[in-house]
């Protein structure tokens, strides 16, 4: 989600949780937005996000990387109580 925006911008959905499906959506979303280097990337400690191939992607495209806090679900409220409007 795009927090200035509101906006999802890159989204997967599979029968599973792995980092390859994370990926694709990072990916992506890469392409339709092309951020400026330092755009903030925040996600939370999962461990589809925490995989050396993400980490990599992010580095490769600079953006800063940001991962919530152990045992703090309200670092990444936005995107946990997420819901599209009908």
């Amino acid at each position: 989600m795009d927090l200035f925006s509101r906006k999802i911008i890159g989204w997967r959905l599979a029968t599973y949780l792995k980092t390859d499906l994370t990926l694709v959506a990072l990916r992506h979303s890469i392409i339709s937005r092309q951020p400026e280097k330092g755009t903030i990337h925040h996600s939370d400690r999962g461990s589809q996000y925490c995989a050396n191939d993400y980490i990599e992607e992010l580095n490769a495209h600079k953006f800063r990387i940001s991962i919530s806090r152990k045992g703090n679900p309200y670092n990444n409220a936005c995107i946990e109580s997420y819901q599209k409007k009908r």
